[in-house]
């Protein structure tokens, strides 16, 4: 377990240096992450690089056993490079341009761009080679923030077309064929007549506009994203071959929406990094912080991550978030260690004094004198020391994930089916990964393409977009004995974004024992939903969307309607296939149905749950070999008492544990159980 801080000696006096190094010493720091937004520091002028400065920062922290993660500098380009190329803003939907002065604003696509960031990072890869005090590279900084990973100008337009003839291998029949272009008149001679997306006269870029159309761009502009990624991972390895190299993802709610696909982003780095928040996100101060941010990041290499960026203190630019509590802190660091995490790096060291992010509070206050959050800090660094030994090289192991597909979520952002309501691809798998977390039940988020024998049970909200090949995957998968749970809209159109001419589900049919005859929606949040009942009479409420089903002979009807014209029909259903089953819902059920639902589904005797885990209180298991660790994790702001699902020693006390234990407000306790 490592412990780091997120420190930038640009922003201090030299003087001060030695201080702040003293102090993390003293609280235990391992690392500092620094340098990912030090361009004009490094490269003052287009001809003169400048690292002594950094150097001296390295081997300072160095000289108080403290390492670095180098961060490349790309996110943030200087004023000369701007005053060089008047044209290398990225241009929203609308035609009009990101000016200088944020972040990630620059288009990933001009020429000009790229060659000055090329320079950049094979200077500093050069400079820093394999350097003893050199532990990781981080790549940029939080790569699409503030949906920058879509630019509309016409460096992507040309680079658009030019994807599409490759993809299409140069034949424009064919893509006139896949999108159905003959709608409105839009077919297509060449590749050089196709457009970027840009907004209509009353739609928002991609909405209104051909579907296959939309679908692509989105998927070429996270393309975009992947390949500047890996071209400077090639640079970075190119003078660092022994180095892991990583970079620092972003959540749901901090990417406003996933405009890149993290699986393929992930694939040739050596770890996960990513920044962690939770405030944005909490519903009152008690809530535990979504599991899903941790899931979805474990599951993108199926490997333990790193937080690159720990919330400290109140974060913000303009505004700012409440500030975490004592206790709190700790509490959100152990919770991303609990569920894969292996270093915990803060953001920040020191609230910065100037420039956008001075509300971005960190471990010190403004004035740069330790006081409580650096007690905490304190407290949490001589833990970590003290349950290292145990912990490193455990791993988190579920038996049960969430399918999360890129291009399907994408599909839902063109066309969402319904306004103004819950029906969201990404909501729906995070309330069904909160949902079971309520139980002590872990879960991991994966990608069409992992093993899903690896898992007894397999829960996709939507598989939207599909082909012959993914629906043979999961037949196999159920054939074998797996469980497979298909939520409303699965199997309805192909990967071009276009409708499979079938009765839904599609190429599902066969594995579902279903088919849709109708479907129904409940556009507003507030209007009546439709009523649900099981076979003893319980009844519940389903909302969004209603797909009418029709079931086969061999197939038990799990759920009727309660209600509307449909009333009596099957809303859910069971369909044993070979060794296995196939559990489809029609609709978005409520959260005791769900659990209901839940107890339909055959045990496979390896799903671990704490049976009443009261609200705010995390269960969650690392494992090394044959020995488990159970993190429990009160969020509460009042003491719990919880009874051991089975006895051991408590870490953090060093104490035995057997029969029960009092965790305190904001407190946890690990045990490790007897084998």
């Amino acid at each position: 377990m490592l412990l780091g801080m997120a420190y930038y000696p640009e922003h201090w006096p030299t003087e001060r240096w030695a201080c702040d190094a003293d102090l993390m010493q003293s609280a235990g720091v391992h690392f500092v992450r620094m340098g990912e937004f030090a361009w004009h520091k490094m490269q003052p002028a287009e001809d003169h690089f400048d690292f002594d400065w950094l150097e001296k920062a390295i081997k300072l922290f160095a000289s108080r056993g403290i390492k670095t993660v180098l961060g490349t500098p790309t996110a943030a380009y200087p004023p000369w490079l701007h005053a060089k190329y008047s044209d290398l803003h990225q241009m929203r939907s609308d035609g009009t341009v990101k000016e200088f002065g944020q972040r990630q604003d620059v288009c990933k696509n001009h020429p000009g761009y790229r060659n000055a960031a090329r320079n950049i990072t094979e200077e500093l890869s050069r400079k820093f080679r394999e350097h003893p005090d050199v532990i990781a590279w981080q790549i940029d900084n939080e790569l699409g923030s503030r949906g920058t990973a879509r630019c509309f100008c016409p460096y992507c337009q040309e680079a658009f077309r030019k994807w599409l003839g490759k993809k299409f291998a140069g034949d424009i029949n064919a893509l006139n064929q896949a999108w159905g272009t003959v709608f409105w008149s839009q077919t297509y001679n060449s590749f050089d007549e196709i457009s970027i997306p840009r907004d209509t006269t009353d739609m928002h870029h991609v909405e209104g506009q051909n579907p296959g159309l939309g679908l692509n761009f989105l998927e070429f502009s996270s393309r975009t994203q992947v390949d500047f990624l890996e071209e400077h991972r090639g640079l970075i390895k190119k003078y660092n071959p022994h180095t892991p190299v990583t970079h620092n993802f972003l959540v749901h709610f901090l990417a406003k929406r996933f405009t890149i696909d993290y699986y393929k982003l992930a694939e040739n780095l050596d770890m996960v990094s990513w920044d962690n928040y939770p405030y944005f996100e909490l519903r009152g101060r008690d809530a535990a912080p979504s599991p899903m941010n941790c899931d979805l990041m474990r599951g993108l290499k199926k490997k333990n991550y790193w937080v690159m960026e720990q919330a400290a203190g109140p974060c913000g630019w303009n505004t700012f978030a409440p500030t975490p509590e004592p206790g709190r802190m700790r509490l959100w660091s152990y919770q991303v260690i609990a569920k894969g995490g292996d270093a915990v790096c803060f953001f920040r060291w020191r609230s910065c004094l100037f420039g956008t992010e001075q509300y971005c509070h960190g471990i010190l206050p403004h004035h740069g004198k330790p006081d409580r959050r650096y007690d905490e800090l304190s407290r949490f660094g001589s833990e970590i020391r003290k349950i290292s030994p145990e912990l490193d090289g455990s791993i988190v192991h579920n038996n049960i994930a969430f399918l999360f597909d890129y291009p399907a979520y994408w599909s839902f952002e063109i066309q969402p089916h319904i306004s103004r309501s819950e029906y969201g691809y990404y909501q729906l798998i995070q309330r069904g990964n909160t949902l079971l977390a309520s139980s002590g039940i872990g879960s991991d988020i994966i990608s069409y393409d992992d093993n899903f024998d690896a898992y007894a049970i397999l829960v996709a909200s939507s598989v939207h977009l599909c082909n012959k090949n993914l629906a043979e995957k999961f037949e196999d998968y159920v054939r074998r004995g797996g469980t497979l749970i298909l939520g409303p809209r699965s199997g309805v159109k192909n990967t071009e974004n276009t409708i499979i001419p079938e009765i839904p589900p599609g190429f599902f049919r066969r594995l579902t024992g279903c088919s849709v005859a109708e479907y129904d929606s409940f556009e507003m949040k507030d209007e009546p939903t439709v009523g649900l009942s099981d076979s003893q009479g319980n009844r519940f409420s389903g909302y969004a969307i209603a797909e009418v089903l029709e079931q086969d002979d061999d197939t038990e009807v799990l759920l009727r309607y309660a209600s509307n014209y449909y009333a009596g029909k099957p809303a859910a259903v069971m369909h044993r296939f070979g060794n296995g089953c196939c559990i489809y819902i029609g609709t978005i059920p409520d959260d005791s149905c769900l659990t209901g639902l839940s107890k339909k589904i055959p045990d496979p005797g390896i799903i671990e749950y704490y049976k009443n885990l009261p609200p705010g209180v995390e269960w969650v298991s690392r494992r090394k070999e044959d020995q488990i660790f159970r993190f429990y994790l009160n969020h509460n702001s009042r003491e719990v008492v919880l009874t051991l699902i089975k006895g051991g020693r408590e870490l953090l006390s060093r104490t035995d544990a057997e029969h029960e234990i009092r965790i305190p407000p904001l407190g946890l306790a690990i045990v490790k159980e007897k084998k």
